[in-house]
């Protein structure tokens, strides 16, 4: 009998580690601390307790030169890894629309959520201590199965597993589809968790 598995329809996440920017994590960390001393507390919809300077901080305007080299170096990997779902638009028409901040005190988290109205997202990690809290991707189809599958843990495979996880290490760079519903553990460790996230979009 002759049998054939086709594989369709995988989900990729880009993960890589900037170390050309290592240096610059210190410079980053104090300038996200210096923007929550000017607004401690940032009211936005999000049903957590993570900060963030999504309308306070716009990085497009401040000119700062470590931040636009990030952007640059992100967006680039952004499109290299575009190329993967066959993407055939230039480097010039992809735009980081959304640049921010989090900090994650200790028993902080974040709710599971996705990014509209881009095509791109990512997270680049700042400070990070062992146990601060795995980011957390959902299988595209976790929310639709009405009768999964009844398969043992030490079973579980790339095929079956409903989520996967990362554990953030100091500058890591996670690259995702925006629209792949993710999270954040809550920080167990005794300091705080600084990332930065990024939308990106590519123009018609």
């Amino acid at each position: 009998m002759n049998k054939q598995i086709d594989y369709w329809f995988p989900t990729l996440i880009y993960r890589t580690t900037l170390d050309e920017f290592q240096e610059q994590n210190k410079y980053l960390e104090r300038k996200a601390y210096s923007l929550q001393s000017i607004k401690p507390t940032v009211a936005t919809g999000w049903n957590c307790d993570t900060y963030n300077t999504l309308d306070l901080y716009s990085a497009f305007t401040d000119h700062d030169t470590v931040v636009k080299k990030l952007i640059d170096i992100c967006k680039d990997r952004v499109f290299q890894f575009s190329q993967e779902f066959g993407m055939t638009k230039s480097i010039e028409q992809l735009q980081c629309i959304d640049f921010w901040f989090n900090i994650a005190r200790p028993g902080n988290f974040q709710e599971c959520h996705q990014h509209p109205n881009s095509h791109f997202s990512l997270v680049y990690y700042v400070k990070t201590e062992k146990k601060c809290g795995n980011i957390v991707f959902k299988s595209p189809t976790a929310f639709l199965d009405m009768f999964p599958l009844s398969v043992n843990a030490k079973n579980l495979n790339k095929i079956s597993y409903p989520a996967c996880w990362y554990e953030p290490e100091n500058s890591m760079l996670l690259i995702f589809r925006s629209n792949l519903i993710h999270m954040v553990e809550k920080n167990n460790s005794s300091d705080d968790r600084i990332s930065i996230s990024m939308n990106f979009k590519f123009n018609d």
